[in-house]
């Protein structure tokens, strides 16, 4: 996915960087490729500065539309950021705003493997309880003196003998 698509998710660091390394890129661009004239003191916009601002375009929608994704909008937000005002609050909504903690229809969160989603997450912890079931069960059985009573309470009698053993 990365950097050049507008699908996926992107978390808050990477569209940190990202937007950095946009900001960077046209500041160069900028300097390297305006002049003025000697004479009239008028800059020129050469168009060489325009075919290295596209790109950076094109990279910053994608970067806010997968931060979109992460936080669980639709991409089609991302056009707010034509409207004065409203594009700097989203800005900063898409900056500080945690994303999902879990997969949703946009994908895995950033960073993590494609099976981490919920549904994989709820079959694993049903898993885990119960191969942890079964080890309580099979310690209950082989025991011949149980200190912990079948509803999970201990014994308050055999606390203080489990102490001293």
């Amino acid at each position: 996915m990365g950097i050049l698509s507008f699908s996926g998710r992107a978390g808050r660091l990477e569209y940190f960087l990202v937007n950095i390394g946009i900001y960077l890129l046209s500041v160069v661009s900028q300097l390297a490729f305006i002049s003025t004239d000697p004479i009239t003191g008028e800059a020129s916009v050469s168009p060489v500065i325009i075919m290295l601002l596209l790109p950076t375009i094109y990279f910053g929608y994608g970067n806010a539309v997968r931060r979109l994704h992460d936080l669980g909008h639709t991409g089609w937000v991302v056009l707010l950021s034509l409207v004065p005002f409203i594009n700097l609050a989203l800005s900063f909504y898409l900056l500080f705003t945690a994303g999902n903690e879990f997969g949703n229809k946009f994908g895995p969160p950033p960073g993590r493997s494609p099976e981490i989603t919920p549904e994989a997450q709820r079959a694993r912890a049903e898993s885990i309880a119960r191969q942890a079931e079964e080890q309580m069960s099979a310690q209950r059985s082989s025991s011949s003196h149980s200190y912990v009573n079948d509803d999970g309470t201990f014994n308050a009698d055999d606390i203080y003998t489990f102490q001293d053993r």
